[in-house]
């Protein structure tokens, strides 16, 4: 049992003590897990309990590296190694599907770029809830609340980067706008002035139109170092916030359950879920606990439905197929997921590169927090988005997927220029060689 910042942190079940009760259980420890548990625990009386399948984020050092965190994102030990059903728009191939499977889940292990989508991403899902509080400007101020944007490490000047007006101050989160000197950067900006009409400069690209080039932001703090759900909302809690870590949740359950679950007719009461079922692994024995309000169901995208699926939460057609007996008939849970697509691009250039010594690198991150590596490539510095005519042909016959005129179809991001092969460049560091070439990629959403 570890202390943190007054959190207390559990490193498996078998030093988990079975006789503590908690207000609420968070199935998960990931982004959202991380923020839900934190904001809990803001009140006192209540006692959360977060249960994370991986381990803490504080033990991996390379996840506070902003430049280190493809040796987070490829680490098959921190991740739920998912591979995708093959693709029929991408001739039936498959991929892998990272998600983060340690404190912070994927806040943990991504870029770390920080990104609010469009304004009119926000007020379409107002419209469709009918929740106007989900609408851009409602969620601006709460966005606000929780954001603290800093100076980068290097103390580089941000003006130009980001409206103020836009951003929070005092928030948990930290946010900066950290870059480096390169030519590239010159040149891109460029562009907006002489194709101002197609590529825009967009002074902020989270004030709610991102629609041109703009400044990356991301969310480190002033010391080069990785901000997440983690560091943000439950290191900084108090001793009624507890962590159990390396522990694997098998379902939820409905109150007072101490066999499996009677099954729901059409007509049945959905049952009260405020059980969980967890364990070390799929090959130890399952232990439950009850919370005495609620069980949030935390586990991410994919995590999140496997766990009520495996509860009796789902199809009863599908779930009758796997043998599970249908608590909750939901034909919805596990449906309807898709997410962009991303090409890498490469091509020779003459402008000089940027690669640099790995070492070294690291040996001035944690002399000064500066160098190379406070930003998660080398030349990730501006970031381009995108949006397509009306008529494009790219929406065949469909309506433009896009909920509005703000809101892009492709983000272009710079990557770096090394004197890598071009199989060595994609997705890690430049480890030297003979061939210049500039590598990008660019997302269609």
């Amino acid at each position: 049992m570890l202390f943190a910042s007054g959190a207390v942190f559990f490193q498996g079940v078998d030093e988990f003590p079975q006789d503590v009760e908690y207000d609420f259980i968070i199935a998960g420890g990931g982004t959202a897990g991380g923020v839900v548990a934190g904001r809990l625990a803001e009140n006192p009386n209540w006692r959360i309990l977060v249960i994370e399948g991986g381990p803490s984020n504080e033990d991996i050092f390379e996840t506070k590296v902003p430049g280190l965190c493809g040796s987070v994102s490829n680490n098959p030990l921190l991740g739920w190694n998912y591979t995708i059903t093959p693709q029929t728009g991408a001739n039936d191939r498959t991929t892998t599907y990272g998600r983060g499977k340690l404190l912070g889940g994927c806040s943990s292990h991504n870029g770390l770029a920080y990104t609010r989508g469009s304004r009119d991403d926000w007020d379409y899902w107002a419209a469709v809830t009918g929740d106007e509080g989900l609408g851009w400007d409602n969620m601006l101020r709460t966005m606000k609340q929780g954001e603290n944007f800093v100076n980068n490490s290097a103390n580089l000047p941000q003006q130009g980067h980001f409206e103020p007006s836009n951003h929070g101050f005092n928030g948990p989160l930290f946010v900066c706008s950290p870059y480096t000197i390169h030519p590239l950067n010159d040149m891109l900006l460029q562009v907006t002035r002489e194709l101002p009409a197609e590529f825009p400069f967009v002074p902020d690209l989270n004030g709610g139109r991102p629609i041109g080039i703009s400044w990356v932001h991301r969310t480190e703090d002033h010391q080069g170092t990785r901000s997440n759900s983690a560091t943000a909302y439950i290191e900084t809690g108090e001793d009624n916030l507890h962590v159990l870590l390396n522990t694997y949740i098998t379902r939820v359950l409905p109150a007072g359950s101490s066999s499996p679950p009677v099954p729901s007719t059409p007509s049945a009461f959905h049952p009260n879920f405020r059980g969980i079922e967890f364990a070390k692994d799929s090959e130890s024995e399952r232990k439950r606990l009850f919370a005495k309000k609620e069980v949030i169901v935390a586990g991410g995208v994919i995590g999140s439905p496997q766990i009520l699926m495996n509860s009796g939460i789902g199809s009863r057609e599908e779930l009758e197929a796997l043998g599970i007996e249908t608590v909750v008939d939901n034909p919805s849970v596990g449906k309807n997921f898709s997410d962009q697509v991303a090409i890498n691009v490469m091509f020779n250039t003459t402008i000089e590169n940027t690669d640099f010594d790995l070492e070294a690198a690291i040996a001035e991150w944690n002399a000064t927090h500066t160098g190379p590596l406070v930003i998660s490539a080398p030349l990730k510095n501006q970031v381009a988005w995108v949006r397509l005519p009306e008529n494009s042909p790219a929406f065949g016959a469909g309506r433009d997927p896009s909920p509005g005129e703000n809101a892009p179809h492709i983000e272009i991001n710079t990557n770096q220029i090394s004197a890598a092969t071009p199989d060595s460049v994609v997705g890690g560091l430049p480890p030297g060689g003979k061939r210049k070439c500039y590598s990008g990629h660019g997302g269609i959403d």
